[in-house]
């Protein structure tokens, strides 16, 4: 008798946000702690520069979503980049 064992498909959206902050974040956090605090030798200076970078980075994904909201299609940047700019400046 053969029993089949299913995981159930399910996707929250705390797990959703834990999955792109894993994504976006990686394993660089872990290494390149060291060799900023090394530079700045001041642990509330490298938490401000996290800070920047997190307000860079999610300045950045909001202006990809003002895009993707204003012309939905499929092609990424060429796409943008094809109705946004000329001719010469597409790739």
């Amino acid at each position: 008798m053969e029993q089949y064992l299913y995981l159930k498909r399910q996707l929250n959206f705390f797990s959703s946000v834990m999955i792109i902050f894993a994504d976006v974040i990686g394993s660089g956090i872990f290494m390149v702690t060291g060799y900023v605090f090394g530079i700045t030798e001041n642990a509330f200076l490298v938490l401000v520069l996290w800070g920047l970078g997190g307000c860079v980075a999610i300045t950045g994904s909001l202006c990809y979503a003002e895009l993707l909201s204003m012309w939905p299609e499929n092609g990424g940047e060429y796409a943008f980049l094809k109705k946004s700019m000329a001719h010469y400046h597409r790739f």
